[in-house]
């Protein structure tokens, strides 16, 4: 337990609990060459756990070169996962941003394919099924606060690409992260048609809504559940200094 609280606080479709798991049990699911889909926008909101799990199996087993995957994220994350991995030799092809001396040492001398995006088109692109053989992508980790009863997800600290992207993943990790303070009722997801028939935002004022709170997420695909407590560093300060006001949901 946290000082915000537990695990089963966060779950409460309950039978999702009987798939929690350690982050390093999940290393069973990952395969060399694998499309990977990863939450988060920057240094926030990112899978950490296992991501950070699977960098320890490589490097503890000296596989680096060996289990290789393609990453597609919202942006770029934090360095203790990509920028790792990019140095275990963890990565094939990375979209559609990153940050970090050792990725950008691979792409620089060829050992890692990168593809540069506009961050606004890539999750309409990722749609498309422009980036991967098949349009899917083998297993999402996603980073949420909380798993409601009809398993849609409150995300933390960012959105990027998870709203439109889960439904292109065949599995799911889900990252559940009591490390911090629960962002639930914070963000404002809304579904947008693709063009020729994308509309308007219908915003109109500072507090207005137009969405959900929560990201659809179908239940069938979720394969782990993962407890984190990792926090960026910025939030406990916030946390722990100002009272945290959510705007109410119209």
């Amino acid at each position: 337990m946290s000082e915000f609280g537990t695990l089963e606080d966060r779950v409460r479709r309950k039978s999702l609990l009987s798939k929690t798991m350690k982050a390093e049990d999940c290393i069973q699911f990952f395969e060399n060459g694998q499309n990977l889909l990863w939450s988060g926008f920057t240094p926030a909101g990112y899978p950490k756990a296992v991501p950070i799990a699977l960098a320890d199996h490589v490097e503890a087993n000296s596989l680096q070169g060996k289990l290789r995957f393609n990453l597609f994220i919202g942006a770029s994350v934090g360095a203790e996962t990509e920028n790792r991995w990019a140095g275990l030799d963890m990565i094939d092809r990375r979209w559609p941003y990153q940050t970090g001396k050792d990725i950008a040492k691979g792409i620089n001398t060829g050992r890692i394919r990168m593809g540069d995006k506009h961050l606004g088109h890539f999750a309409q692109d990722a749609g498309y099924g422009f980036y991967t053989e098949n349009g899917r992508y083998d297993i999402g980790i996603v980073e949420v606060s909380a798993i409601n009863e009809d398993c849609s997800l409150a995300l933390t600290t960012s959105c990027g690409i998870v709203a439109e992207a889960l439904h292109l993943c065949d599995k799911v990790i889900i990252e559940v992260n009591t490390g911090q303070p629960s962002f639930e009722g914070i963000h404002d997801i809304h579904m947008q048609q693709k063009p020729p028939n994308r509309a308007p935002f219908l915003i109109t004022e500072a507090h207005s809504r137009i969405g959900s709170p929560y990201v659809p997420c179908d239940p069938d695909k979720i394969i782990a559940v993962v407890e984190s407590r990792t926090a960026i560093k910025a939030v406990l300060l916030l946390a722990r200094t100002t009272p945290l006001t959510l705007l109410p949901v119209t």
